[in-house]
């Protein structure tokens, strides 16, 4: 990785805004790598997996025979790898840090985690899904820098850091908020990453978050019957 990390060096200094790409070879396959002029904290961030310098590269490919092979095998890697740029970006632009989060006592056990009766935003669109899609996780109203706003957000799912501790809690989003980050439910999330008691003392958290896969499999609404 050395290697990879002073071509990136040398192409990017002489080519400001082209796609660099470098190649290591032995007896039998050579190694080539990718590289694009991204933001390098693209390439590093975490929701795609801690991608490296080289974007998850280099691929361990036969040498093609001709220069033609050669000249569509590159176009092939290099259409990837803008394609895997682009995904990096994407998922950058799903996460954000230095955000406040309030809290709010929607109180969702006492309600049987109801959305309507808590009268959030988001019960228009979720209020009829089941006990088990609206307790799987605790709640929160979602304003965020980063990240898709009113009825696209809905339901989605945060993983929220408190920055000071590093307590994490994945979180659903039921409910709009006007503060510019989060709005944690007291009891299913805030105190739970609030583990030094700092931010109730202050009436808010500084956290990070990132939008992550629920893992839901539900697929049709239904209201529970009470």
């Amino acid at each position: 990785m050395e290697i990879v990390a002073e071509m990136w060096k040398a192409c990017m200094e002489k080519e400001k805004s082209t796609l660099c790409v470098g190649t290591t070879s032995n007896a039998t396959n050579t190694n080539l790598y990718i590289m694009l002029p991204c933001r390098k904290r693209v390439f590093q961030s975490t929701p795609v997996h801690s991608l490296s310098i080289a974007a998850k590269l280099p691929l361990t490919i036969a040498y093609p025979s001709s220069p033609k092979a050669t000249t569509a095998m590159a176009g092939r890697v290099a259409l990837a790898a803008v394609l895997l740029c682009a995904a990096a970006a994407m998922a950058a632009a799903q996460s954000a840090s230095n955000v406040r989060a309030t809290y709010n006592y929607y109180n969702p056990k006492s309600i049987n985690w109801d959305l309507y009766r808590a009268s959030a935003y988001c019960s228009t669109w979720d209020g009829g899904r089941s006990f088990a899609w609206r307790s799987k996780y605790g709640w929160t109203a979602f304003c965020g820098p980063a990240g898709p706003r009113g009825q696209e957000s809905c339901g989605k799912c945060l993983r929220v850091t408190n920055s000071g501790t590093g307590a994490q809690i994945t979180v659903r989003i039921v409910d709009q908020c006007s503060n510019g980050g989060l709005d944690l439910d007291y009891d299913t999330v805030f105190s739970k990453i609030d583990t030094d008691g700092i931010g109730y003392q202050r009436g808010h958290l500084i956290v990070s978050y990132q939008f992550v896969n629920c893992g839901d499999n539900e697929l049709v609404l239904e209201r529970d019957e009470k």
